[in-house]
């Protein structure tokens, strides 16, 4: 069952029950019913042949999910966008299909796109659900990092859809009681269970809107207001999460994945959840492809197939792998993706049929490194090539190098990222050859570029001038020594931090702010007018910040911090 049919049975079945959370907005089934109705109904005028998509760049709350519904009534696959998209990003799309664009009149960054068809919403009839038989074979489409530096859309099954939500209805045994809560980005294909597990089954959802994502301790606060029964993050974000969580508070079921869980944050999860489960699935098979519930502190296994879903590890030759022989994985079954937007190549490249009586279908070449443990649990290992997971977002560097090579002033750029463990932070660090010789790096110049070109979690945290990049006998670029030098930096820059936290850094200014950022960054010659970030302030530092910083402002949010990202801007309201 497709899951607006899903949604439209638990209307009927509980009509007054409620679907819908807003801060104090309530929307009951009945009432979303309707409203998605009427917005699909004023999408349909706006609709011809040539539509194959309804891009929906709209804020978190009940519009949004009013317009999301409405496509999945008009049977159109949604491209959702988070309102905070770089508008250079949003034009890459549009211009990659024939969609309708969707957006609110505050994000107004976005109304001007050339060509777009702007939707207005009016309330004018209902519209039932188009028959289960008729809708396009795409439920919604993902545009992820792509190694042509261009955003790459993947188009996804109802098929998987319907797949997905069964499984983990099952799994999370998620019945008409049960209440989420949504912190998740829209663009995230993570968002798609949090919403339609619960619809699916009249549960609740309760959607935290964009200013209370945009706080790790909003979020935290939200969770003990409102004791879900279901949250799902990722190990960057629970990280933050924490320390923000009263000692005694404790996760229902908690669902973590979208990157690597690290031993010491699988035992500390373990102590704070009364049921945890480790995911793994890549966007091109439908949000996740394997569950693994944990019952001992420290495991980090990431499991069985969910269902209708099988796991391969192969070698380099597409010969099976025994168990315990780490090999590459391949995933085929129900969530397998129906394709790369416009791109053929790379669909027939990664898309493909294996050999043997036992392999159905086509299955997903997912560039992860793994192996089966004699339990016959899938263990993650790390991942193969070029394309990196940063709080959970999948990176693909040639994207933010194309990005870097397009600043006033660079000649060439390279791009490494240094990833955690699993219980540390990924870091992207970007190279830079300028276009004369001595010349110094305008970083928030080159940030203010990069941000209308790239997602924020693309962005280099440091940039580092280079004479030349270093390129091997082939005449490729020699990542193993760009990884070298890269490390020997951040040890650089670690040391002096390190020694900042005993002494002021060298021309730093003498203020108790600064002071106690050094914990955490270099400040020489920081100003009260620097930009925490671009000084490389990252997120769980950010936290660590916030946390020391409330001992001598108790009235300081970890909000204010990244509103206003400055001394000066900080402590603006307490002059």
């Amino acid at each position: 069952m497709h899951f607006i049919h899903a949604f439209e049975a638990a209307a009927k079945r509980t009509p007054q029950a409620i679907a819908l959370v807003v801060n104090d907005q309530s929307i009951s089934y009945a009432r979303l019913q309707h409203m998605a109705g009427h917005y699909a109904q004023q999408l349909a005028h706006k609709m011809d042949a040539k539509t194959d998509g309804i891009l929906l760049c709209l804020p978190r709350g009940v519009e949004l999910m009013a317009s999301l519904l409405a496509c999945h009534y008009l049977g159109v696959p949604y491209i959702p966008l988070d309102i905070c998209t770089a508008p250079g990003r949003v034009m890459k799309i549009l211009a990659a299909s024939s969609c309708l664009l969707t957006y609110d009149s505050r994000a107004g960054h976005i109304g001007g796109a050339d060509g777009a068809d702007v939707a207005t919403f009016s309330a004018v009839a209902q519209i039932k659900p188009v028959p289960a038989e008729n809708p396009a074979p795409a439920a919604y489409r993902i545009y992820t990092s792509g190694s042509t530096g261009e955003p790459k859309g993947v188009s996804v099954a109802h098929r998987g859809c319907s797949n997905l939500i069964n499984s983990f209805s099952r799994l999370l045994e998620a019945g008409g009681e049960t209440r989420w809560l949504s912190a998740t980005s829209v663009s995230f294909d993570m968002f798609y269970l949090e919403y339609a597990v619960p619809l699916a089954n009249g549960g609740t959802l309760f959607l935290l809107d964009d200013a209370q994502t945009h706080s790790v301790q909003e979020i935290a606060w939200q969770l003990m207001r409102c004791q879900p029964d279901i949250f799902q993050s990722t190990p960057s974000m629970l990280k933050c999460l924490l320390p923000y969580l009263q000692d005694d508070w404790r996760f229902n079921r908690l669902l973590v994945g979208g990157e690597p869980l690290g031993r010491q944050l699988s035992a500390r999860l373990s102590a704070r959840a009364r049921w945890l489960c480790n995911l793994y699935g890549p966007t091109e098979t439908t949000v996740w492809s394997t569950a693994h519930v944990i019952t001992r502190a420290g495991d980090n296994r990431i499991g069985r197939p969910i269902d209708h879903t099988q796991i391969k590890i192969l070698d380099d030759a597409r010969r099976e792998m025994k168990a315990g022989e780490p090999g590459n994985i391949f995933i085929g079954g129900a969530g397998v993706a129906l394709e790369y937007l416009n791109n053929p190549a790379l669909t027939a490249e990664k898309f493909i049929a294996l050999p043997g009586e036992q392999t159905e279908g086509r299955f997903y070449d997912t560039g992860d490194i793994g192996l089966i443990d004699a339990e016959g649990v899938l263990n993650y290992l790390y991942r193969d090539g070029d394309f990196y997971k940063v709080s959970g977002y999948r990176i693909d560097c040639a994207e933010v190098v194309d990005a870097l090579e397009k600043c006033a002033g660079v000649a060439a750029a390279a791009v490494v990222v240094l990833e955690g463990d699993g219980d540390d932070e990924s870091v992207i660090v970007g190279w830079l050859k300028m276009d004369k010789p001595g010349q110094g790096i305008d970083t928030g110049a080159i940030r203010q570029e990069l941000e209308n070109e790239l997602g924020h979690y693309m962005i280099p945290r440091y940039f580092y001038p280079i004479d030349d990049l270093p390129y091997s006998i082939s005449g490729k670029l020699d990542k193993k020594a760009l990884i070298t030098m890269t490390k020997t930096k951040i040890k650089e820059m670690e040391h002096i931090v390190m020694g900042q936290k005993n002494a002021p850094g060298k021309d730093a200014l003498n203020h108790p702010l600064i002071d106690i950022l050094g914990h955490y960054i270099n400040i020489d010659g920081m100003s009260l007018n620097d930009n925490f970030f671009h000084r490389g302030l990252s997120s769980i530092q950010l936290v660590s910040f916030h946390l020391e910083l409330k001992q001598l402002y108790p009235d300081i949010n970890f909000h204010d911090l990244c509103a206003r990202p400055t001394i000066n801007l900080l402590l603006a309201p307490y002059h």
